[in-house]
């Protein structure tokens, strides 16, 4: 069942430990784990190299490889063959064992995501609760982000400055010097980038950064056709981090379907497309305005595919979501209404120890930031496997 509470922060732990391993264990008769490795056999004489000391502790003394080696050559040829066979491959084995960690281990780490609609800066009022102007909600969005130390946030509907524009560089508004922000920067309408990732800066390195637009054609740019009657073009904006503490790399992904039928209902298949490559390299965490409450087909599509397959993270925290706000509107708040979500999906195992809703007021006026609510959750992402060469 939500939970109600009140504003809190928590602190992120990374788990940094090395998983590497210098050499291949193998189980010894006196109950220790020992290297070991079967004795030479070679009709020529040379000198060699000796093998690394993980090898050669617990090794059989000289006396012993001389019988072992006696018994060997006394048994029938073929058997023999096999046995030489196997010798060799366990020795290969071990030999590729030692020396520095392989690189392939995974480290957990964790994050706190956020997505958010910010409400659009050139957008009217909605019914009784009116918004306040952008340059009085910009500095109270990133005295937000503070309080709950974000890493990463999927953010839809920012605009941002061009020649001729009327609006400020709302990506700068918010990012300051604390977050990085990829966005598609070639906007024509309104100078209207919407879906934007933004990562914090001295944490996480760009890699890779993607968009696609949720249209029949959607390497298009700017294309939209899902809605017969018109719609706004709707683009899907994804990226490659590393976690520098970790040294892991990760998908980030937001979105904003539109809000008009049935281009969810299309969108959903379309972007589950796209996902699946991605998920099946690296972890992903996905953030987006989904227009899409938890009884639509939309939500049923996504939610319901196999691969790639996107669990909802406010479903796996042990003591469920929660509100923060005045009760009043905790009380009157619609779970299953909500069209905002943070998906998990990819090659890692994970878990959600905080999700919640900000329902809060601010202001000189006391009014939301934006119809819609923040909502953000603490994830541990634990890798399970390595990045594709």
């Amino acid at each position: 069942m939500p939970r109600h509470s009140h504003p809190q922060r928590s602190t992120s732990v990374y788990n940094q430990d090395s998983l590497g391993h210098g050499c291949l264990l193998l189980p010894s008769i006196h109950g220790t784990a020992k290297a070991t490795v079967a004795p030479r056999l070679s009709v020529h004489r040379r000198q060699t190299q000796p093998f690394p000391d993980c090898l050669t502790e617990g090794m059989p003394s000289g006396q012993s490889m001389l019988n072992i080696g006696k018994l060997l050559w006394e048994r029938d040829p073929q058997e023999e063959l096999m046995r030489r066979i196997w010798i060799l491959f366990t020795t290969f084995s071990l030999v590729l064992g030692c020396g520095e960690p392989s690189g392939t281990e995974s480290t957990a780490f964790d994050v706190k995501v956020m997505t958010y609609n910010v409400l659009c800066s050139f957008c009217p009022g909605l019914g009784a609760d009116q918004h306040d102007p952008w340059a009085e909600r910009a500095p109270l969005l990133r005295d937000l982000f503070a309080e709950y130390d974000l890493d990463l946030i999927g953010v839809q509907e920012l605009t941002y400055t061009a020649p001729g524009a009327n609006y400020s560089d709302e990506v700068r508004d918010l990012t300051g010097d604390t977050y990085g922000a990829i966005y598609y920067e070639n906007a024509q309408l309104m100078d209207y980038p919407d879906a934007t990732l933004l990562y914090r800066a001295s944490r996480f390195a760009e890699h890779d950064r993607g968009f696609f637009w949720l249209s029949s054609t959607p390497d298009v740019p700017l294309s939209a056709d899902f809605d017969p009657d018109g719609q706004l073009a709707r683009l899907v904006t994804w990226a490659e981090l590393e976690d520098l503490d970790s040294g892991e790399h990760f998908i980030f992904v937001t979105t904003h379907f539109d809000n008009n039928s049935p281009s969810q209902t299309l969108s959903a298949p379309l972007f589950l497309s796209r996902m699946k490559p991605l998920a099946d390299r690296l972890p992903l965490i996905i953030t987006g305005d989904f227009n899409s409450n938890l009884s639509t087909e939309a939500y049923s599509i996504l939610t319901g595919s196999e691969s790639p397959k996107l669990r909802n993270s406010s479903d796996l925290v042990p003591d469920g979501p929660r509100a923060i706000g005045p009760e009043s509107d905790q009380n009157n708040y619609n779970w299953n209404g909500r069209i905002d979500h943070i998906f998990l999906s990819g090659q890692a195992t994970y878990e959600v120890s905080d999700w919640f809703v900000d329902l809060r007021r601010s202001g000189a006026n006391d009014l939301h930031l934006s119809d819609h609510h923040a909502m953000a959750a603490q994830i541990r992402v634990e890798p399970t496997a390595a990045l594709a060469p």
